[in-house]
């Protein structure tokens, strides 16, 4: 590691790239599967909101209301 900051690594793939026997390439990684994964994600993201909206609102729709207890009449009433 290099004494002053501008002359060190700044990032851990930079890091590591110079370490060079261990092999980390990690640019072509980020350039192809980035965007395709983020796309992905964001498919999915808008798919489970959708899917979220219409099981909430089929379950409102068939939903059964709760049953109505009405007063028994007491005896007074009935007399």
């Amino acid at each position: 590691m290099a004494i002053e900051r501008k002359d060190r690594p700044q990032t851990v793939k930079v890091w590591l790239n110079l370490l060079g026997r261990y092999g980390f390439n990690f640019d072509w990684f980020e350039e192809r599967h980035n965007t395709k994964w983020a796309a992905l994600g964001a498919l999915a993201a808008v798919a489970g909101v959708f899917v979220g909206i219409y099981f909430g609102f089929m379950s409102l729709k068939n939903s059964t209301p709760s049953p109505q207890v009405e007063p028994t009449p007491s005896e007074e009433e009935t007399l």
